[in-house]
């Protein structure tokens, strides 16, 4: 019997719902890639004051991660932007060499134009202090932001026809998930060298090229 494919938990990015991956996540599952999708607490939270982005990791990787660990399934983690900050703290320590004694564990990461910040950083912090001019903060209330022009900002990669689908998906984000600090990432761990992708996107523009590119 041949053994099964591992399970690919999407992290959406800031102000996305995880359905922005719903034609990906289509393509995957055609070729034997079980797909899920990590529910994170920082989309349109009833307390945006409440949100830390390391509560959220641990939140994700408490109902997303290790519930598909137990069930003995393998896992690649693939994130977008934001989802890059959360998805990669949340799988810390969850690799097979971190988990002695278990079977299965983290087996890749996949940052598609991903943000990555280092131990104690913000995502606030790594893109220089100052949120662009494309958040539009307190935004529809305060303490949320939305992000405006969505598709020139986001998807400038997108084909024309998923559009629609892409706006209707985009949600209001807790600026606190931005302005709290991260714990340690699972990128900076040496078990992931050889296993782990990043993809850069020309017209995703809410990254710097610069910050794309590796150093």
């Amino acid at each position: 019997m041949s053994q099964s494919l591992p399970t690919i938990v999407f992290f959406a990015g800031a102000f996305s719902d995880p359905s922005c991956f719903d034609a990906l996540s289509g393509y995957l599952q055609k070729v034997g890639y079980p797909t899920t999708y990590a529910y994170v607490q920082f989309l349109n939270p009833s307390d945006p004051t409440s949100i830390e982005t390391a509560k959220d990791a641990e939140d994700a990787r408490n109902k997303f991660l290790i519930p598909l660990l137990d069930e003995g399934q393998d896992v690649i983690i693939f994130v977008h932007s934001y989802g890059g900050v959360v998805g990669g703290q949340a799988a810390a320590g969850l690799s097979k060499s971190s988990r002695e004694g278990q079977s299965r564990g983290v087996v890749g990461l996949v940052y598609l134009v991903g943000n990555i910040v280092c131990e104690g950083e913000s995502l606030l912090q790594a893109v220089g202090g100052a949120y662009p001019p494309f958040i539009k903060e307190h935004y529809p209330s305060q303490g949320l932001a939305v992000i405006d022009p969505v598709m020139d900002t986001l998807y400038g990669d997108v084909a024309p026809e998923m559009v629609p689908k892409m706006e209707a998906a985009m949600i209001p984000h807790a600026l606190a998930a931005f302005e709290t600090p991260a714990t340690a990432p699972t990128w900076a761990d040496s078990t992931f060298h050889g296993r782990r992708a990043y993809i850069r996107l020309l017209m995703m523009n809410a990254i710097h090229s610069s910050c794309k590119t590796s150093g």
